[in-house]
């Protein structure tokens, strides 16, 4: 007699691939509309209207990601509305910078305690696990680059968030533009960055393709989500 795990007949939502692709593009234009809007002095409506989706979009993910924790993701969600509407209740321009503010710091706050919890004594590193299961050819000598790796994106996510906190008390305008934008050039950076120092570093080792390495992730993506839709089916032979 063995176990298995059955997974319930539309557990997923059909429209969750097409909400979850939605909530990427509000994502990479309500930080564009906020910067535009604040150098023009003008559209605050459209800004607003995309930061508040944003907000509500940032929730709904997270509750989506952490089943067990659904409540965070209500918290979040709120704690972005309720950002953009007090700020919005002085004027459209603070509503604005309060949102991309509290977005920028939430982002980078939970992706150091995700990534710096994986490094805790006795786990796996976050990159590690990811590696592991997307490389066909990964193999224990890979595993202090890959732990050395999830340090350097610990360090890079921390120093994004000192970065908005030094700018901030320095020179807000400049500030203004690091939250709604440059962040994101930064993020790229570091991530192309990453990959030509691992394509030098095993030159002579199989790697997976940038192209490989996202789509492996988008399947490990599926696969966790069907993990946690599955429920556990009486034995049988």
């Amino acid at each position: 007699m063995t176990a298995f795990r059955r997974i319930r007949p539309n557990a997923i939502p059909l429209g969750w691939g097409r909400f979850t692709a939605l909530a990427a593009i509000v994502a990479v234009f309500s930080p564009i509309a906020s910067h535009a809007a604040l150098a023009m002095g003008r559209g605050y409506g459209a800004a607003l209207a995309l930061a508040g989706a944003q907000a509500v979009a940032s929730g709904v993910l997270l509750a989506g990601a952490l089943p067990g924790r659904r409540w965070l993701g209500l918290v979040l969600g709120s704690a972005l509305l309720g950002g953009l509407a007090l700020g919005a209740r002085s004027s459209a321009e603070a509503g604005l910078l309060v949102a991309a503010g509290a977005g920028h710091a939430i982002l980078y706050a939970a992706l150091l305690g995700v990534f710096a919890a994986s490094m805790r004594p006795g786990r796996i590193s976050l990159v590690t696990t990811v590696a592991s299961r997307v490389n066909p050819h990964f193999h224990s000598g890979m595993m202090p680059y890959t732990r050395g790796v999830t340090v350097a994106w610990c360090l890079f996510f921390a120093a994004q968030l000192v970065a908005s906190a030094l700018l901030l008390a320095a020179d807000p305008g400049l500030w203004r533009a690091f939250v709604t934008t440059l962040h994101a050039p930064l993020v790229a950076i570091m991530a192309v960055g990453e990959y030509l120092v691992r394509r030098w570093r095993w030159r002579h080792e199989h790697y997976t393709s940038l192209g490989d390495t996202i789509r492996g992730v988008a399947r490990l993506r599926r696969e966790a989500a069907a993990a946690r839709t599955s429920t556990p089916a009486a034995d049988c032979p």
